[in-house]
Parts: structure tokens; C-alpha cells; sequence
């Protein structure tokens, strides 16, 4: 039995009451039942799948943090030095930046091409007798992750250039000597 686009629950409903009311009709399956039955089994995979991809998004911006933070901590000598040497506190924050920021452009590629090395092998394992999935990865995706990794990097620029402008340069001199 097909139905028009647009057919409502409750013509669907009808039809099934008078076709399993026949005598001989063993089973009768709906499939927009089945795919409304689907989709709502389905509202706790999305669930899981959103926590998953937030909690993923605030890791990787605590490491591009981390990372970009420790950066300025290790080099606070240098940038003290520059400093002292009359370099302009935009010009310090300037060079940061673009060190910063080519290190990302730079480790991009490889890490999503390791993402997705890894989510290959992910779904793999979920691979049985009984079914079977693929992993398809558009370019928009793999180009929104590379733009929310640079943008998350951007963003770590912010503590990096106020730890560069709290720098006590004669403290550091201090300890240097």
C-alpha cells in the first residue's frame, strides 16, 4: 500500500485497522511508523552525540589555551627582553600571534587527518554480521572543524597578549641574573 505525501497519522491509522481486519493478512508494517519509532529511539543517540561534541569543543579549546599559555610562560625572558629593548607591546603580541597561529595552521591537517583516522577505526569496531556502517566526512565538516580550531587558537591569543602586558620586566631580569 502507498500512500500520498501528506497522508496524516490518522487516515494511516484507518487504513491499517481495515487491511489487519482482513482475513489472511498475517502482518501489516508501516514504514513511516517505523521510521517515527526510529527517530524517537534515536533523540538519545543525539543527546549522547551533542554532550559528546561540546565536551569534545571545551577539550580542545582547554588544550589550544593550555598550550598557547604555556608558550608565553616558558618564553617570559624573551618577551621581558623585547620589552625592555623598547618593542612595542603590539609588536610583541604580534609576533606571538603569528608564531601561534602558523604552529595551528601547521598541526591542523595532521590532526584531522588523525581525527578521522580515528573515527574511521571507531565505527569499524561497531561493524558485525548484522550490519554494517561507513564513515563519510564532507569537506564542510573537516573545513568547519580546521576554521573552529583556528578560531579557538584566536581566541587563546587574549590571556597570551595580558600576560605579555602584566610582565614584570624587572623581576625578570632579576631571576635571569
Amino acid at each position: 500500500v502507498r500512500f500520498t505525501p501528506g497522508t496524516g497519522t490518522s487516515a494511516r491509522d484507518q487504513v491499517r485497522s481495515e487491511i489487519t481486519g482482513m482475513t489472511g493478512v498475517v502482518a501489516y508494517a508501516d514504514a513511516q511508523a517505523v521510521k517515527r519509532q526510529f527517530d524517537s529511539f534515536l533523540k538519545l543517540f543525539w543527546i549522547f552525540v551533542g554532550v559528546m561534541l561540546a565536551l569534545g569543543a571545551v577539550l580542545a579549546l582547554t588544550v589550544i589555551y593550555v598550550t598557547m599559555t604555556v608558550n608565553v610562560a616558558e618564553r617570559t625572558s624573551e618577551l621581558a627582553t623585547l620589552s625592555a629593548a623598547g618593542v612595542p607591546l603590539r609588536r610583541i603580541a604580534g609576533i606571538l600571534a603569528v608564531e601561534n597561529l602558523t604552529a595551528t595552521a601547521i598541526a591542523t591537517p595532521f590532526g584531522l587527518l588523525a581525527g578521522a583516522g580515528a573515527a574511521w577505526a571507531s565505527i569499524q569496531s561497531f561493524n558485525s554480521d548484522m550490519f554494517s556502517m561507513e564513515l563519510t566526512l564532507g569537506w564542510s565538516s573537516l573545513l568547519l572543524a580546521a576554521v573552529a580550531v583556528l578560531g579557538a587558537s584566536l581566541l587563546s591569543q587574549i590571556p597570551a597578549v595580558r600576560m605579555v602586558r602584566s610582565l614584570d620586566i624587572a623581576r625578570v631580569v632579576r631571576e635571569r641574573a
